[in-house]
């Protein structure tokens, strides 16, 4: 990979003016040993493994993801539904959600979303046939909130909220 490099850089039409330099002789020097047809075949095999590489990272940065996620609580089976709190951290920018799903079921929606402040974790309790309260003590921002979800009835008990009205709360 060195030897293309320096390959490059000493070619008059591609590389910087460091034609003259020693190193370049070197390599004119070591190369004049090949055919014509080796010289472009190796040329060949380096481009053709610089454009795999180069794919090969275009792919795997186009893939990832710096978002961090941890499960932070959940309630299993709570009037028919499970719940789930994470919080999802991206580029410093953490927010807390709450999913729901049917009970035993893997397909989940967000019911709520905010920026937590000192509490993280919000208790889920049943207050009634198919009525759950979220409560919360504290929390910095709400991004958004679903007030029913199929059956399921949601109020939410929100104590301090540090910055109220930096965002209109929209619907999960």
């Amino acid at each position: 990979m060195v030897v293309a490099v320096a390959g490059w850089l000493c070619h008059p039409l591609f590389g910087w003016q460091v034609a003259s330099t020693g190193a370049c002789r070197s390599l004119r020097l070591w190369l004049s040993n090949f055919s014509l047809f080796d010289i472009s075949a190796f040329r060949w095999l380096v481009g053709v493994s610089a454009a795999v590489v180069g794919l090969y990272w275009l792919v795997t940065l186009g893939t990832y993801s710096p978002c961090f996620t941890q499960v932070l609580g959940e309630v299993h089976d709570l009037a028919g539904f499970d719940f789930e709190i994470r919080e999802t951290d991206c580029w410093h920018n953490p927010a807390v959600s709450v999913f729901v799903a049917k009970a035993g079921h893997t397909t989940k929606t967000r019911l709520f979303q905010y920026v937590r402040g000192a509490d993280p974790v919000p208790a889920i309790t049943l207050v009634g046939k198919n009525t759950v309260r979220i409560s919360l003590s504290n929390m910095e921002v709400e991004h958004c909130r679903r007030e029913r979800w199929g059956p399921l009835r949601i109020e939410y008990d929100i104590g301090v909220v540090e910055y109220p009205g930096y965002f209109q709360p929209a619907e999960c």
